[in-house]
């Protein structure tokens, strides 16, 4: 009996693999099939079959169907050109060069699938802002009314929903007052006839996220988003549940905003400079995948906080959503040289550039490169080869020619010298044209009078 060895093509030489496509008489089989076996192994294997003969292991070769470049003359690999005339399944070697060629850090990381890309806009609403998020705002809105003023707000879901969609359609259609959505001349009916004017303004005044009473002094201080953080961890749940791709942005915008916060920002050179500062993790189409909001050089607090700065805590802290093998880009505010080596031993690939003073010390000089040479090892040799340049010492004057009473005038020089008095480390302008010395001559230093007086 014929013995056939399944060998896949990923184990197979590019020279094997021509052979076998050349020696194949197989032309085009339907798409449903994912193998395919030699027929003239095939018949060979039924014939000795039924002879009942020994005979040497036969190989038959399997692979997965994939794209490949066909040829008007036959079938081109890497260079090499099949037999003419004879057809094969579209190039089997496609997937054999996408597994060599496809590296660790060139494939997109795996996540769970999901369905946030549907197109009912509600559904995708749904994803940062549901059912129980409008209902806690309508719970603790109601709450706080009671409290303030003995009354209910009667607020209900559906009209906090409504008055989501008045918001939203006021962002698209800005209007210089909002008053003028129900003017008579500039109305819009899907606002005007949604709600009333003062209905709308009551609960732009009175709408709360949390209950003020439930909140303690210590949460206040720790966290400055205190009255907007159910909200705010809601929709960023919908942020990190969007499909994430290999090649990640992290940087930081700002979130226009000009009323009363204690965490507002002005950043001159923005589009909207006066905000909310906030760093976030983006796809490359602009979708946000993570958020942290800026609230001072303690936004964020790693378990060895002293070692990174607040850019690198940023970064280490957004990954912490990724999983392994995504490539970030980041502008020069976040890069360091430490914080690539972190991330790399996270699996991260990372871009950005980096500014000049952290570059580390370690680092040789590019014009220092010009003048060492480098031994079998790589590491440059530049104890023999960089000569430090030193002006040459002026000898001091014998004490004949100290005491000599001519040519001992003082010069006034556009370089300053070390003054060659004993005992003086001042630096000085004036040079005795006699003894061609640097010596002070000021009111409170007088070491040329002092050095030419000296025994």
């Amino acid at each position: 009996a014929t013995h056939v060895k399944l060998i896949p093509f990923w184990d197979l030489s590019e020279n094997q693999i021509s052979d076998i496509l050349n020696q194949s008489d197989f032309e085009d089989v339907s798409d449903d099939e994912t193998y395919f076996v030699n027929r003239d192994l095939e018949n060979h294997h039924s014939s000795s079959s039924d002879e009942g003969s020994n005979s040497d292991t036969e190989v038959v070769t399997t692979g997965v169907r994939s794209r490949g470049v066909r040829t008007r003359g036959g079938v081109r690999i890497r260079g090499i050109r099949g037999r003419r005339g004879v057809r094969t399944r579209g190039g089997s070697t496609s997937c054999l060069r996408e597994i060599i060629q496809e590296g660790e850090w060139n494939r997109e990381p795996s996540y769970l699938p999901s369905d946030v890309n549907s197109d009912n806009i509600f559904d995708y609403f749904e994803q940062y802002v549901d059912d129980d998020i409008i209902e806690h705002i309508v719970t603790k809105s109601n709450q706080t009314a009671i409290e303030r003023t003995g009354r209910s707000l009667n607020f209900t879901k559906e009209e906090c929903k409504i008055y989501f969609g008045i918001t939203m359609m006021m962002a698209c259609i800005p209007f210089s007052q909002i008053r003028l959505y129900w003017n008579r001349q500039y109305a819009l009916p899907i606002i005007s006839q949604a709600m009333t004017r003062d209905r709308y303004f009551l609960l732009r005044n009175s709408i709360k996220v949390v209950f003020d009473n439930d909140i303690t002094a210590e949460m206040k201080r720790d966290d400055k988003l205190w009255k907007v953080r159910p909200i705010f961890d809601r929709v960023l749940q919908g942020c990190r549940k969007q499909l994430k791709e290999h090649k990640m942005s992290i940087d930081e915008m700002i979130i226009p905003f000009t009323g009363a916060c204690p965490i507002r920002q002005f950043c001159p050179g923005k589009p909207n400079p006066t905000g909310i500062k906030a760093f976030v993790l983006a796809n490359p189409n602009g979708i946000v995948c993570d958020i942290i909001i800026y609230q001072g050089k303690d936004t964020v607090i790693a378990e060895n906080g002293s070692q990174f700065h607040l850019g690198e805590k940023i970064v280490l802290k957004l990954t912490e959503s990724l999983v392994p093998g995504h490539i970030l880009y980041f502008d020069r505010y976040f890069t360091t040289v430490r914080l690539a080596n972190e991330l790399d031993t996270r699996g991260f690939k990372c871009v950005g550039t980096l500014m000049k003073n952290r570059v580390p010390v370690e680092l040789i000089d590019d014009n220092v490169y010009k003048n060492v040479s480098f031994d079998d090892d790589g590491i440059p040799e530049t104890e023999t080869n960089v000569v430090v340049r030193r002006p040459p010492i002026v000898p001091l004057p014998s004490k004949a020619k100290r005491k000599h009473g001519i040519d001992h005038l003082p010069d006034m020089s556009s370089v300053q010298h070390r003054c060659r008095n004993q005992g003086c480390t001042k630096k000085t302008s004036v040079k005795c044209i006699g003894c061609n010395l640097s010596l002070c001559l000021t009111a409170k230093r007088n070491c040329f009078k002092i050095f030419h007086e000296r025994d």
